[in-house]
Parts: C-alpha cells; sequence; structure tokens
C-alpha cells in the first residue's frame, strides 16, 4: 500500500512539474519541491567562504556566489537555508541586490529577477550552530540527510548534484580538510586562509570540511598520497595503528577500482578522526570522517576487532562508488548505498582474515539486530516513503543496515557472483556522477537473472516484518518421507516471502544439509526421503535466512543440551540464535535458557559464538530475570565468569571475558575485584588495559560503589592525558552522584540542545542514569520526559540520535510501569510521527516482552514478613547443607530487630580473631607506644606459649606468600595490620600479636564488654593446639565487636573509621558479601580452618545504615554448599532488615 502510495506521489509530482502548479511553501524539501528543481536547475557551482573565528562562541560567518542554469521561471524558485535565527545577511540576484525573502527555512528568490540559462546568486550570513560540531578547539560537520542547508545556502536534496570551491579562513595553528585537494594557502596577522580545489559534482548531503588541532600524517601508497588529521595524544598508539590504516585505504581503493571497473572517481581519498564522531564513519567525498576510536585500536585489540576496522574502512571506501559516484535519487532509497557498501566491504576485507569465521560473523553481525527490529511493533519495510526531506533521518536503522545485506546475499545467490558483478558495473556506468532509484538498478540486474526480481523484490523490499514458517516431518517406522515447511501469511500484501536457505538435520554424530528454496504456502522437501527421524532438525541453517521457524519439542531440548557437541561453529550459532528466538516468543522461562548458557560457556572456544553467549547472557540476566532468579544466579554468574577469565588462553577470550564480568558484577566480593584490578593492587596475565579501557572500568564501579564514586572518578580524571577523554568524563560524571537529586539535574540539563553536543557522551550516560541494576524508583521517572523529547531530538540530532537516545533510556528498564508508560504515551500522542513512533516500539520492544514474562520484583508472598518468619526462613535453608552454624545477625541502629542462632557456644574463630589484634593494636598507637608508621624487622620465629620454644610458619598455609620474600626488611606496622586482614596475613597477625601481646588483646575485649573472646596466641603454635590452649569466640562477641567499631567505640572514632576502611578491602569475600548488593559497602573478616569457615562483618547500606552480621560454621564436609547456603541467609536477613 506504501509502494501504491509512493507511485501516486510521484505521479502527482510530475503533473506539479508538467503544470507548473506552485509548490506550497513548506519546512523541509518535499518531494515535489525536490522534484520540480531537478528538473528545471543544472550546471549547480557553489563558491563557499567561511571565516571560522578562534573562540567556540563567536559566530561563523560566510559568503556563498551560486551559480546555476534555469529553464523555468514560471514560479519563484526556493533556495534552502536554516540559520536557527533572522537571517540578516545582503543578497544579490544576478548582480542586483534584492530584499532577501527568507521564511521557513527557504530563500524565496523571484522568478522576475532570475533568467532562462545562467544565473548568479550572492548571499552573506551566518551558519547555523547545529551541524558544525563545535569543540573548543576544532570542529566539523556533518550535513546529512538535509543538514548542509544550516551551514550555507543550497538546493539541500540529493538529486541535484553541484560542484563545490571552499575558502576558509581559520587560526593559523589550525589544520583543515575539504571534499577538495588543497589548492593554496596564505597566513596573515595570526589567521591562514585555505582554498580548495573545485571538486567533481555531488549532492549536499557529503559536503564536509573540518578544521582544528588536528596531527596531520601523509603517505603514499601505490603512487597516491593520502592524508589524515587526529588528535589521539598517545603517539605509542599512534604509531602502532598507523601503516595499518593506510594499507587498508589503499587496499579498498584498489579492490574497488578492480570490481567496477572505475578507477576513484574523485581527486582525493584523505580522512580525517574525530574523538567524539556520531558515527563510526561518514563517506564524504575526498574527506572521509570516521570516530577516532574505531581506528585507533588499543594494544589489546582482539582479531574481531581489527576486522571491524578493516570492514569499516572498505565500508566507507566502497561509498565512493556506491552512494557518492551514483546516489539515490530520493532518500527513500538511502539503504541502497549502504547495503552495496556493507556488501563490498565483505568482499574487500574477508581474504585478509583468514582466521576469522566469516560465515558464521555475517549471520551474527545481521540477524540478531534485524530481527531485533523486524520482530516488533514498529517493523517498516527495507524501502519506505518519504514525504519530506527533514524526516529522512528517521529513516535510518537496523533494517537498513542489518536486514537489507541478508536480502543482497539472497539476490546474489539467485543471479550468481559474476552476473551480480556485471550488472553492478552497467548500472555504475549507466549512472556515473548521477542519481538512480532501486527499481533503475533491478531493471538492469534483472537481464542478468533467470528469475523475476520485481516480484521478489515486491516482498522483501516493500513488505514489513519476517516470514514465519513451520517444519512437519512426515515419515513411517523405516524413517522420513519427506518435510514439509508451512508459511504464515505475514506481509501486509499477504504475499508468501521466497527464500533460499539451509536445512540441518542433526544425527548422534552426524548432521545432514539440504539447500531448501521455500515458495508460497506450502513447501515439500523431498530429499530427505529415506533418512531416520532425526535428534533436532534447523530450517533457517545459512547466513542468508531469514525469518521465524518454531522449533519442535525434540529440537529445543536437543539445542538446550547438546548444542556445545555440534561441531560446525556456523551450525552452533544457529542454533543459539534459534533459543534466544523461541525464549523472546515465550517457548521457555528466563531460568532455562540462562542455565543452558551457563553450561555453554565454558566449551564454547569459536570467539563469535562466545560472544553471542555472552551478549544473550547479559540480555537474559539484566532484562528478563527477576530478583529470584537473579539473586540465585549472579555469584554463579561471576565465579563462572572470572574462572573463564582466568584460564583463558589467548587475548580475545580474556578481554572478552573481562567485558563480560565488567559489566555483569553486582555482588561486593566481585566489585572489589574490579576495584583492585582499578587501583592496580591485583593484576592479571596478559590484560593489559588501556587509556579508555581504564576509564570504563572507573565508571563501572563507580556506579556500583556510589559512596566511592567521587573519589574513585577524581583520581582516574587525574591519571588521564588524553584532553577529549577527560572532558567525555567530567561530561558523565554526575550520573555517578550518589544524591538522586544531583543525577536528575544532569537528565534536566539535556532539555537544552547545547547539552546535547556530544551525542555518543550523551547516550552512555543516558545509559548509566537507567542502568538495570537501578532501582525503578531511581529511573522510571525519566522515561516519559525522555518520549516527550523524542521530536526536538529528531530535529536537533544527527540521523542516529533518535533511536539511540530513546534506547539509551529504555533499554535499562524492565518493569510493567515503565511499559505502561511507553503505551500509554503513544496511546495519548496520535499525532505523533509515526516513524519516530516505529523507533520507540522497536527500542520497547525487549521492555514490552520482559515486563509481560518476568515475574514482579516486589514482595511474591515468599519473603518473611516478620522475623519469626526469617528466623524460621533462615533455620530451613541452612538445614540443607550438613553441619552446624552459629548465626547474629543484628540492625545496629535498631538492636531489636536481630536474629541469633546458637549465638554464644564457643568455637575456634579462625582468622576471625585478627579483628580484636587489629583492635589492640590501634589502641597501643593511640597510647603513645609506637607510632603506626612505625617500622620492625620482619622474621618468622615465634615463641610458643606452652614452653617458649621456638617455631616458624609455613610459606604453604599462608595466604600472603610475598611477605616471606622480605625477612630482614623493615616494614611499617600499618602494612603489617593491613595485611593481617586484607590478605589474612599469618605471618603480620604473628608479628603484631608479638608486639602488643595477647593477653592485652583479650583484656581490651572484656573492656569492650566482649565476655567470650579469648586470644590466647598467635598462628601455627602447635604445642598449644596440642595442650587445647587455643583461640576462641562466639558469634554474639564478634557480632558485638563490629558494632563497637561501627560505632566508634573499640576506640577513638577516626581509628574506627580507618578500621572501616581497612575491614572493607578485605580480599576474601566469599561467604557474607556473595549475595549482597554491589553498592552496600561490606567491613569483614573472614576465617577458614579444616571443616571451619566464618564471617564477621559490619555491613554499611547505601542509606548509611548500619549492620552488624557474624556467621560461623563447623562440620560441614561440601564447603561450597556450606559457603551457598551462609550467604543466602546473609542477603535474605539483609533484605529483611533494610526495609525496617
Amino acid at each position: 500500500m506504501r509502494f501504491l502510495l509512493i507511485a501516486l506521489l510521484i505521479s502527482s509530482t510530475m503533473a506539479f512539474a508538467q503544470k507548473n502548479t506552485p509548490i506550497p511553501l513548506q519546512e523541509g524539501v518535499s518531494w515535489e519541491l525536490a522534484q520540480w528543481r531537478s528538473q528545471n536547475l543544472s550546471a549547480i557551482l557553489y563558491d563557499v567562504n567561511l571565516h571560522i573565528p578562534l573562540a567556540k562562541t563567536d559566530p561563523i560567518t560566510g559568503k556563498l556566489d551560486i551559480a546555476f542554469e534555469l529553464k523555468n521561471k514560471t514560479q519563484d524558485l526556493l533556495l534552502d537555508f536554516k540559520p536557527g535565527k533572522t537571517w540578516a545577511g545582503e543578497l544579490s540576484i544576478n548582480g542586483k541586490k534584492s530584499k532577501g525573502n527568507h521564511t521557513q527555512g527557504h530563500f524565496v528568490l523571484p522568478a522576475k529577477q532570475l533568467k532562462l540559462g545562467k544565473n548568479a546568486v550572492s548571499i552573506t550570513f551566518e551558519a547555523n550552530n547545529q551541524s558544525l560540531n563545535r569543540s573548543a578547539d576544532y570542529l566539523y560537520t556533518l550535513v546529512v540527510p538535509d543538514r548542509a542547508s544550516t551551514v550555507f545556502p543550497c538546493f539541500d536534496q540529493p538529486n541535484l548534484k553541484a560542484r563545490y570551491t571552499l575558502h576558509l579562513d581559520v587560526p593559523a595553528d589550525w589544520e583543515a580538510m575539504g571534499n577538495g585537494p588543497l589548492d593554496n594557502s596564505t597566513e596573515k596577522a595570526g589567521r591562514k586562509q585555505l582554498h580548495f580545489k573545485t571538486t567533481e559534482a555531488f549532492s549536499t548531503y557529503v559536503f564536509a570540511f573540518c578544521a582544528g588541532k588536528f596531527q596531520k600524517v601523509t603517505e603514499t601508497r601505490n603512487g597516491r598520497s593520502l592524508t589524515m588529521l587526529y588528535r589521539e595524544t598517545d603517539q605509542a598508539k599512534v604509531q602502532r595503528n598507523l601503516k595499518d590504516i593506510f594499507d587498508l585505504h589503499a587496499h579498498a581503493i584498489e579492490w574497488m577500482e578492480e570490481y567496477t571497473g572505475i578507477k576513484l572517481p574523485f581527486a582525493k581519498l584523505d580522512f580525517a578522526l574525530m574523538p567524539g564522531f556520531q558515527y563510526g564513519g561518514m563517506e564524504h567525498i575526498g574527506a572521509i570522517f570516521y570516530r577516532e576510536a574505531s581506528l585507533m585500536l588499543d594494544e589489546n585489540a582482539t582479531e574481531n576487532q581489527k576486522l571491524g576496522r578493516a570492514s569499516l574502512i572498505a565500508h566507507e571506501t566502497a561509498h565512493m562508488w556506491f552512494g557518492d559516484l551514483v546516489t539515490m535519487n530520493w532518500f527513500n532509497d538511502v539503504w541502497l548505498k549502504e547495503v552495496f557498501a556493507n556488501f563490498m566491504a565483505a568482499k574487500i576485507v574477508n581474504p585478509s582474515f583468514p582466521k576469522i569465521n566469516h560465515e558464521l560473523r555475517f549471520l551474527l553481525g545481521h540477524q540478531p539486530t534485524a530481527y531485533s527490529e523486524d520482530r516488533s511493533e514498529g517493523s517498516h519495510p527495507i524501502q519506505q516513503e518519504l514525504e519530506n526531506l527533514k524526516n529522512a533521518g528517521s529513516l535510518y536503522g537496523g533494517i537498513i543496515y542489518q536486514k537489507a545485506p541478508v536480502v543482497m546475499r539472497q539476490l546474489e545467490a539467485m543471479m550468481g557472483e559474476d552476473q551480480m558483478r556485471k550488472g553492478l558495473q552497467e548500472y555504475l556506468r549507466t549512472y556515473s556522477y548521477g542519481n538512480a532509484t532501486w527499481d533503475q538498478l533491478i531493471a538492469i540486474l534483472d537481464k542478468y537473472c533467470p528469475k523475476d526480481l520485481a516480484e521478489w523484490s515486491q516482498v522483501w523490499v516493500r513488505e514489513a516484518g519476517m516470514p514465519r514458517f513451520a517444519l512437519e516431518q512426515i515419515g513411517n517406522g523405516q524413517g522420513l518421507e519427506k518435510l514439509i515447511v508451512r508459511q504464515e501469511k505475514t506481509s501486509a500484501s499477504g504475499k508468501y516471502w521466497p527464500e533460499q536457505t539451509q536445512l540441518a538435520l542433526f544425527y548422534p554424530d552426524s548432521v545432514a544439509l539440504f539447500p531448501v528454496e521455500i515458495a508460497g504456502e506450502k513447501t515439500e522437501i523431498n530429499a530427505v526421503k529415506g533418512y531416520p527421524f532425526p535428534l533436532a532438525s534447523l530450517l533457517l541453517a545459512s547466513p542468508q535466512s531469514y525469518g521465524f521457524c518454531r522449533l519442535d519439542m525434540r529440537s529445543l531440548t536437543y539445542f538446550l543440551k547438546q548444542t556445545p557437541k555440534i561441531a560446525d561453529p556456523l551450525l552452533r550459532g544457529a542454533a543459539r540464535m534459534a533459543l534466544m528466538e523461541e525464549f523472546l516468543h515465550e517457548a521457555m522461562p528466563p531460568s532455562t535458557l540462562l542455565e543452558s548458557i551457563l553450561e555453554a560457556l565454558p566449551a564454547e572456544q569459536e570467539p563469535l559464538n562466545r560472544q553471542q553467549l555472552l551478549d544473550q547472557l547479559q540480555t537474559i540476566y539484566w532484562r528478563f530475570a527477576d530478583s529470584e532468579l537473579r539473586l540465585s544466579s549472579k555469584a554463579k554468574i561471576e565465579e563462572l565468569l572470572w574462572d573463564l577469565l582466568l584460564s583463558a588462553k589467548d587475548a580475545s577470550a580474556r578481554l572478552t571475558y573481562f567485558s563480560a564480568y565488567q559489566s555483569m558484577a553486582e555482588t561486593w566480593p566481585a566489585v572489589q575485584r574490579l576495584n583492585r584490578l582499578w587501583n592496580k593492587s591485583l593484576s592479571i596475565t596478559g590484560l593489559t588495559l588501556s587509556e579508555s579501557q581504564r576509564i570504563d572500568l572507573a565508571c563501572a564501579i563507580a556506579l556500583r560503589w556510589p559512596q566511592r564514586a567521587d573519589s574513585i572518578l577524581t583520581q582516574q580524571l587525574a591519571e588521564i592525558t588524553n584532553p577529549d577523554r577527560k572532558q567525555r568524563l567530567n561530561f558523565i560524571r554526575p550520573v555517578f552522584a550518589a544524591d538522586q537529586a544531583q543525577r536528575d539535574a544532569f537528565f534536566n540539563s539535556l532539555k537544552k540542545e547545547e547539552n546535547r553536543d556530544y551525542e555518543p557522551w550523551v547516550e552512555d550516560a543516558l545509559g548509566y542514569l537507567n542502568h538495570p541494576r537501578r532501582p525503578n524508583a531511581e529511573k522510571l521517572h525519566y522515561v516519559l520526559p525522555a518520549l516527550e523529547l523524542l521530536e526536538e531530538i529528531q530535529r536537533t540530532g544527527d540521523i542516529f540520535f533518535p533511536r539511540r537516545w530513546i534506547s539509551a533510556v529504555l533499554g535499562g528498564q524492565n518493569s510493567a510501569e515503565a511499559s505502561a508508560a511507553v503505551r500509554q504515551f503513544l496511546a495519548k500522542s496520535p499525532n505523533f510521527p509515526y516513524r519516530l513512533r516505529n523507533k520507540v516500539l522497536m527500542a520497547a520492544d525487549l521492555l514490552f516482552r520482559a515486563a509481560k514474562m518476568r515475574k514482579d520484583s516486589g514482595n511474591k508472598g515468599g519473603d518473611p514478613q516478620n522475623l519469626t518468619e526469617l528466623e524460621a526462613a533462615i533455620k530451613a535453608e541452612l538445614a540443607r547443607v550438613e553441619g552446624t552454624f552459629y548465626v547474629a545477625f543484628r540492625d545496629v541502629q535498631n538492636p531489636k530487630q536481630a536474629i541469633f542462632i546458637n549465638e554464644k557456644i564457643s568455637i575456634h574463630p579462625a582468622s576471625t580473631m585478627k579483628t580484636p589484634v587489629l583492635v589492640e593494636v590501634f589502641k597501643q598507637a593511640n597510647q603513645g607506644k609506637f607510632k603506626l608508621s612505625d617500622s620492625i624487622v620482619l622474621k618468622n620465629e615465634f615463641k610458643s606459649i606452652v614452653d617458649g620454644s621456638p617455631y616458624s610458619l609455613s610459606e604453604g598455609d599462608d595466604s600472603d606468600l610475598p611477605w616471606y620474600q622480605r625477612m630482614g626488611q623493615k616494614v611499617s606496622i600499618y602494612d603489617l595490620a593491613r595485611a593481617m586482614i586484607v590478605r589474612s596475613s599469618n605471618l603480620a597477625t604473628n608479628m603484631l600479636i608479638e608486639l602488643v601481646g595477647a593477653e592485652n588483646t583479650t583484656q581490651t575485649m572484656r573492656d569492650l564488654g566482649l565476655q567470650d573472646i579469648m586470644v590466647r596466641r598467635g598462628v601455627e603454635d602447635s604445642k598449644a593446639y596440642a595442650a587445647g590452649l587455643n583461640n576462641s569466640a562466639t558469634a554474639y562477641d564478634l557480632m558485638l565487636l563490629m558494632e563497637r567499631i561501627g560505632r566508634g567505640e573499640a576506640g577513638r572514632p577516626v581509628d574506627c573509621q580507618e578500621m572501616i576502611k581497612i575491614l572493607s578491602d578485605q580480599e576474601f569475600n566469599d561467604v557474607i558479601p556473595t549475595c549482597l548488593p554491589a553498592d552496600v559497602q561490606i567491613a569483614h573478616k573472614t576465617g577458614w580452618i579444616t571443616q571451619h569457615h566464618h564471617d564477621s562483618a559490619l555491613i554499611i547500606s547505601p542509606e548509611g545504615r548500619y549492620f552488624s552480621f557474624t556467621i560461623l560454621s563447623k562440620g560441614w564436609t561440601n564447603e561450597t554448599a556450606a559457603n551457598e547456603a551462609m550467604g543466602k541467609v546473609v542477603e535474605m536477613a539483609y533484605r529483611y532488615f533494610s526495609k525496617k
């Protein structure tokens, strides 16, 4: 229907042009206006002079001379210009001054002042900053699709190609780049005048220049000079990347020249790298702009990241032919240039990366993203209608970039590679330096293909949605007779989707593959006759397969359990993708798919499949798991990822697992590991983090540990050497504030256009503000204002920003309330632009599904409602594990809120006795017996309390080995105290007990009112152990000790705060912290000896409430089970107490 409307629109527009009916004046460039101008204007030449001041706040002024030929002057001519404020310049037409009628984004050039044939128009103006992307010391233009007219007056439409002569007046120490080669330059009075040569003809949307404090390098490849501008300050990083960047561009140019039979169609191909560039790259003629991080890779870049860079360069280079040399006639065919750039890029780079499974990469790089939009309520055809260019930006998205390449793969499969190449060469020759439509391309390709491409195109290009299939097995006791593919009618026209795919039948020791051509409602596959019934079947098992095919129960079960046994990585990837689609169509609960992923992950060695599993894991966990599933699985997930990180055999796997661990860290132990990696007290062999990666790590910790966010980010800012990265972190810093009001103020600041200048930074900030781990109350109120701003975002932002804006907001929302807020907004906004509505529906697809699928995150009736129920629940959980447990949990501010189980039974405290020693050390330092900064000589000889005989500690039984390498050296008392707690150093403990005295420590406990803590000796005094002279404690007294420290009563308040800091840096976190949220502070000390495992903690909530929790255990046979049970009951009690 929409295609029919476009056809009618084209027809009526031709009538406009033929009858010279006056075209209505309106904002933007309507189809009618564009067609009239394209038929009546030619030989356009823009001579653009721009004065760029040093200060970002000063206006950029300009003078424009336009020459053009006109063949119809029966009505006024509209020249586009959107200055952002009232125009106040001068205008002359054919040498005569004109009053300059400027309205609704156009100069109205009176027909009576124009001439048939050659015309000349001169205008002075002030450029609109909207598309100038101005920073303090550099700027760049980005005018796609209709923003050239914000920079200078022009006929801003793709099918009016023109030539350009650019002149820039810039500060003398700035570099600059434009579409054409530099002709000459002069300097005067601290300014530089740059004059660029006149270009070939091209569309306004690829006009570009950049200027500023860039570094510049020029190299020659195969006789062609290439220049790069960049801002990266790490010269070692630049040198690592420089050769590859130039080589990749040169290779792409040569390949395209050979494939197309057409030399590079423009005078040069240079490129500039911008830190905050909105896209990966933009194909400006002669001056490709890139996001700097896309080309300047880190030292630990993976093979896939290198391939991604090569693909991006090849994509933008291919645009010089597909998009720039031959340009779509109207932006409804914008997908055409993008699909061929992707298509060519794969052909260019894939042979250079033989280690990459390119078929799998294509599958996983296209179908999942395309499905995410095509399965949503906002699905649209590849080719969309477009009435006015002001709405062209909303056409871009995953269907253009990810679905269209799959369609092109199907087209090439129908035609054959050689015939496809011949057809494309004819297309480029026919329309060089001009414009063409999809239908004109199909008319050429149809000559090289035996099938009806127009009929095929009608469904795949002009219909929304995707095919849906069901696979039936027909057979008997002897095996299969045939398979039947049944197709639902999912297209608006009622037509069926023709498709070429591959069928896979899975058997115990083999896989049978069959090419299948699906046509119509029913397709029979007779080639399977005689084959046994398979364990599983997969209809969509090739990179060009597209759609949804419901798995039967046998196949679903097989793929959930047996996918790791599938030898072919492509089939494993396709099976995993099918499982995800089944899940999203509610074929299984989140827990089932989560468990399947965790079982498959350790065995997966293919990097692409590994990344798919990790992406699915994060989607299930963050978007669909309810609180109960997250609670029961988070520690297990973290430990699995950590183990896989440590055991990874190559840098790619190591970085992949690290990124996943950083993303999924939720518990206190996991966040503390991240913190130690960040502060460099912990290192992982083979894992090196770049400055950008360290910034991301600091942000991940700050998000999860708001109490330390300010100090962490302050330190990180001090370390950053690159000014652009420092500016970015300063921009997003408010989103990590512990104070909700500060975060809200930042969000509200984004309502001002000037605060959205750096769109990637805004997207990052919104992602942190709306992170899934934030409670609903902290983020739900952002949903409605974000939706209300969307139309303005489209008007003022770049083409991808509206979708990315709303995706960043909704991407962390899971609740039914957020889902309802989106539905209500759309229901109450019947005039909301339908393309933006589609963007919202796409972005909200997982939210809608999650809200429907997830259990209510509130009380489900199973949580304890009072202390009696809590105690019963704790006892029930502990009863599942063999062993004896001793529990003392209490709310420090509300002591009546407490749980006690075996709390006053004395047992061996193991290393929890080191906390009393810590208190004694600070006490004696305060008494002046020594200073914490004093040093003592490290030794490994101590006296038994039984008879004074010497004994030494065994290195193998200590958890802090480095101390043993420092014998005879002086170490500070403070460092020994930290080591005793943080690393549970036995050597440090014995040194300190010898210094302060075990009897003194016990007496201090008595002075604090703790009657059952007895510190008799140091560690490994075997004679004392044999004589029964052991340390002892109760859970109750250890709880009281932590309370005393928390209240500032175990010494001077300042000393107690320092003790809390030391206890919070504890590195052994496998009991109390395991299930607690990462934003609580846990100051604690663990202890372990044979069949004993203890933990005693002061827990500080984000609101500053204190809880003292101690849990001791002995006599268990399964330590892992005992630790899990203790972690669960701690979380259970904390959740209960924190709500009171």
